[in-house]
């Protein structure tokens, strides 16, 4: 069968990838607390996941700009996802559940991020379509939580590598008959070279303030468990908070089209000051029912802020660096940042408690609040 690209291939693609990232990894640190792991060790872990992550960022970026393919990077990554899944099951404790689950984050989130690029590639004058994309799998992952969580109280944690190899089955099918990402030929690669260098101090200011933006960030998402029994819920309500955080994220991505019509600089204004919001109210939180309603606005920043890096990075990166500059962003808001924020969290939390790091966290997004509401009101003036 010819190999086709539409967006609906895709749209099964973003759901079957991402509901395995939420049947698994979303769970990991709820399978490691219940192992009897301390909060520095899960602090430790993500940490881990997030070098990993880092890392390969720019191995699978830099392979999918020199090799110029999308499609065959991401059926391997996805072949890797599963058997790193299983032996991370088998062997969550110790020096050897760390780097398990720094290879998870070394493959995971860099071909999630190549499949992105790939959907990016595929409608380059049709940029909504990825939010589209995105609205599809988040939708599922919203879905998938409150199910999965379910599935793990009754039937234990062993549901995570069974569900995950479903769904990583269903995207792996699909890519088999989906064309791959389309390059310009040599001449028009050369003709851009000159911007290989220069993109990444051209925006220097914008990544500094996606390190900050994650830095802050990132605690909320890796360290959901910690803070889901920080206010007495379980792993049910865990599954009910990232629920709230995909379904309020999927209506945004699915009006892309129309919310992109909002400059992207203000889109992650925005973005910012939602996280902020989502802070505050987990700081004051006392029951996993508010810690819910905070995730609601986390999922609305989310769902703002992709996009517009996403927007952001196409626009200012050259041709032949595309992969590795979406990569460049999820390195440094979700990878670099990621992993200075969750080793600190995870010892600011042992010694001083979850308050004490939720309160650091505000002060650090505020101010990247300010620092583009500052920007966005000068732009304007000018």
């Amino acid at each position: 069968m010819r190999a086709k690209r539409t967006p609906g291939r895709f749209n099964w693609m973003e759901v079957g990838y991402w509901c395995a990232y939420g049947a698994f990894t979303t769970f990991a640190i709820a399978y490691v607390m219940e192992k009897g792991a301390a909060a520095e060790t899960m602090g430790f872990m993500a940490a881990a996941f997030t070098l990993g992550a880092f890392l390969g960022q720019f191995v699978w970026g830099t392979l999918s700009d020199r090799l110029r393919t999308c499609k065959t990077l991401f059926l391997i990554g996805c072949a890797l996802v599963m058997a790193a899944n299983v032996l991370f099951f088998l062997h969550p404790l110790g020096a050897v559940g760390i780097a398990l689950y720094a290879l998870i984050g070394f493959i995971q989130m860099p071909v999630g991020s190549m499949l992105d690029t790939w959907v990016l590639r595929a409608y380059p004058e049709e940029t909504f379509r990825f939010g589209r994309a995105r609205a599809c799998s988040t939708f599922a992952y919203a879905i998938l939580m409150p199910v999965q969580g379910n599935l793990i109280r009754r039937f234990g944690y062993g549901m995570m590598p069974l569900v995950s190899a479903i769904f990583l089955a269903i995207a792996f099918g699909t890519a088999l008959f989906t064309s791959d990402a389309q390059w310009r030929d040599a001449s028009q690669k050369a003709e851009k070279k000159i911007n290989r260098f220069s993109y990444i101090a051209r925006l220097g200011g914008f990544l500094a303030i996606l390190f900050g933006m994650g830095l802050a960030n990132a605690p909320q998402i890796q360290l959901t468990a910690l803070l889901v029994a920080g206010v007495g819920g379980n792993v049910v309500h865990q599954s009910y908070v990232m629920f709230a955080n995909s379904i309020a994220m999927s209506p945004v991505l699915l009006f892309s089209r129309q919310i992109g019509k909002i400059p992207a600089w203000t889109r992650l204004t925005m973005a910012s000051a939602a996280f902020v919001a989502t802070l505050a109210g987990i700081l004051s939180a006392r029951s996993p029912y508010v810690l819910i309603a905070c995730y609601l606005l986390n999922g609305l920043g989310s769902a703002l802020y992709l996009p517009a890096m996403r927007q952001i990075m196409l626009e200012n990166a050259p041709e032949e660096m595309q992969s590795t500059a979406q990569g460049l962003g999820d390195a440094v808001y979700s990878s670099m940042a990621g992993m200075v924020s969750s080793a600190a969290s995870g010892m600011i939390i042992g010694a001083w408690g979850v308050h004490r790091m939720v309160a650091i966290c505000l002060g650090l997004q505020t101010a990247c609040a300010l620092i583009l509401a500052a920007r966005m009101i000068r732009r304007r003036k000018c």
